[in-house]
């Protein structure tokens, strides 16, 4: 079973924090690395973030989003946008 499957059933069984990443752990294969196991953790981490945002509403409608992707590809291709008129 694939990690990132493993935490999606954790949080169906309603598991704490804790009882979630140790059965991540212990049902990890055994040639995983500490670095694979730590990007896992952040990866969920985000995510149980983001679940909480939207839940409490703190979210930006998906109209506002697509007008923010051309800023956000500017400033990851180090360009600045051009000012629309």
């Amino acid at each position: 079973m694939g990690l990132a499957l493993l935490a999606g059933f954790c949080r169906l069984l309603d598991m704490t924090d804790k009882e979630e990443i140790l059965e991540i752990i212990q049902r990890a294969p055994d040639e995983i690395s500490m670095e694979e196991i730590l990007e896992t953790l952040k990866v969920l981490s985000a995510l149980k973030e983001a679940e909480r945002d939207s839940e409490q509403g703190n979210v930006v409608p998906h109209e506002e989003v697509k007008e923010m992707v051309p800023q956000w590809i500017a400033e990851f291709s180090g360009q600045k946008e051009h000012s629309k008129t």
